[in-house]
C-alpha cells in the first residue's frame, strides 16, 4: 500500500475520482488495486471483439478493470465485427463478460467472455504467501470500508496483547498468530465457493468453528468518522459476533487510538500475567488488564448497544435474508425473514449484554485517566 498507492495514482472506488493517500486505502481499494489483480498470476483469457495487439492496455468502465494483452491466441478479422482470444495480464479490478472495452487508443470491442480458470490459475491472496495449511488461531471481523493500515495496526496490537514479543506463552511467536480475515483467504473470483446458501456452511463460519480458533476479535473502525464502529451495522459481522458467544468463543475488541492500537480482550491474557508479576499490580493479571484497556474509545462500543440484527445491512440482500432466516430456524429462501423474531431479540440481548460488561469497566476507570468523549 505504502509503495504502490502513490507510485500508481490510486483513486478511491467510492467515487473513482478522489485521490488517495495510503492511509485512506480501505479494504474496497485494496481488493480492486492488488488482491484481485495479483490472485490470477497468470493473467486471463478473454473473448473479445475488436481489433487489439499485444502490449494495447485494455480498460473496462463498467468496472473499473485495467488489463495489458500480452497474448493473442486467436484471431478472426473476417468475421464482422473481429474477433479475438487474448491474454490479458490484469493491473486492476475483474473483468466482467459482456461489457464493453476499450483501448487507451481509442479501439472499442466487447468483452465477450472471461476465463480465469484451467490453465489461467485463480486463488486466495494468503495462497501466494504461503504452501502450508494455516489454521486460523482468531477469527478477524470487520467491515471492509475501514483503512487497511489501521486493520494490520489492529492485529498487530491483538497479537501482542495475548503473546508478548518474546515466545514466552507456549512458544508462540506473536508474528505468526493466525488470523483468518475473509478478504484474504477468500478466492476473490471464485466466491461461490466460499459462501453458500446457509451461513453455518459458509467459509466464514467454518474458519470459527476451528478447533484452533480460540476466539473472534472485533476490529472496530473510527475513520471515516461518520461512520465509526461501522461493524455494527454491518449483518455479516453481527452474525458472527453473535456466533462467537453462541459458540462459546472468546470475543475481543480492538480499535485505532493515537500512536497504535487498544484492545479489550474476553480475560485477562499469558501476557498479562506474565506483566503482572510484581508488586504495583499486586500480582494480579486483571489489575494489569484493567491498566492496559484505560486507553479504549468504549464510545465505539456504546453504538453496539443501539445495534439490532434485524436492521443489520447486507451488500446483497439474499444475504440478509438468509442469515435472519438461519437464526430464526426459517426456510432460508423465506423473503420477506422475520427481524423482530424471539430468537432475534436473544441474539441482540447476548450481544448488547457483553458489550455492556466490557464498557462498563472502561466507563468507572479514574476520570483523570478517562476518555472525555
Amino acid at each position: 500500500i505504502e509503495n504502490q498507492c502513490d507510485m500508481e495514482s490510486w483513486v478511491s472506488t467510492r467515487d473513482w475520482r478522489t485521490s488517495l493517500a495510503p492511509k485512506d486505502v480501505n479494504l474496497y481499494d485494496l481488493a480492486h488495486y492488488m488482491l484481485k489483480p495479483i490472485t490470477v498470476p497468470y493473467g486471463v483469457s478473454a473473448d473479445v471483439t475488436g481489433t487489439f495487439r499485444v502490449g494495447d492496455v485494455v480498460e473496462q468502465s463498467s468496472s473499473n478493470a485495467k488489463g495489458k494483452v500480452v497474448a493473442i491466441t486467436k484471431e478472426d478479422k473476417d468475421h464482422e465485427p473481429p474477433t479475438a482470444t487474448v491474454t490479458l495480464a490484469v493491473q486492476a479490478g475483474k473483468f466482467e463478460a459482456g461489457t464493453p472495452i476499450k483501448e487507451r487508443s481509442g479501439t472499442f470491442g466487447e468483452m465477450l467472455e472471461v476465463r480465469c480458470g484451467n490453465e489461467f490459475a485463480h486463488c486466495g491472496y494468503v495462497e501466494l504467501l504461503t504452501n502450508k495449511a494455516q489454521k486460523p488461531m482468531f477469527f478477524a471481523s470487520h467491515w471492509w470500508g475501514e483503512p487497511v493500515l489501521s486493520f494490520v495496526a489492529c492485529v498487530r496490537a491483538h497479537s501482542k496483547v495475548h503473546f508478548g514479543t518474546e515466545k514466552k506463552h507456549d512458544n508462540v511467536d506473536w508474528l505468526k498468530v493466525t488470523y483468518w480475515v475473509c478478504a484474504y483467504a477468500n478466492d476473490q473470483h471464485d466466491l461461490g465457493s466460499a459462501i453458500s446458501k446457509d451461513p453455518r456452511d459458509t467459509s466464514f463460519y467454518q474458519a470459527m468453528s476451528e478447533d484452533t480458533c480460540l476466539g473472534v476479535i472485533s476490529v472496530l473502525n473510527t475513520e471515516p468518522e461518520d461512520v465509526a464502529a461501522m461493524l455494527y451495522k454491518r449483518i455479516w459481522c453481527c452474525f458472527e459476533n453473535s456466533m462467537a458467544i453462541t459458540d462459546g468463543k472468546k470475543l475481543d475488541f480492538t480499535a485505532p487510538v493515537e500512536g497504535g492500537a487498544a484492545v479489550l480482550t474476553h480475560t485477562f491474557t499469558q501476557e498479562d500475567d506474565h506483566q503482572a508479576d510484581c508488586e504495583e499490580y499486586n500480582n494480579d493479571p486483571a489489575t494489569y488488564q484493567a491498566m492496559r484497556e484505560v486507553g479504549f474509545p468504549v464510545k465505539l462500543l456504546t453504538v453496539g448497544l443501539e445495534v439490532s440484527l434485524g436492521q443489520g445491512q447486507a451488500s446483497f440482500d439474499e444475504d440478509r435474508v438468509r442469515i435472519l432466516n438461519c437464526i430464526n430456524g426459517d426456510p432460508l429462501e423465506r423473503s420477506p425473514p422475520r427481524d423482530d423474531s424471539a430468537p432475534i431479540e436473544a441474539h441482540n440481548k447476548r450481544l448488547h449484554g457483553l458489550l455492556a460488561r466490557r464498557a462498563l469497566p472502561v466507563l468507572l476507570r479514574p476520570e483523570e485517566d478517562a476518555d472525555k468523549d
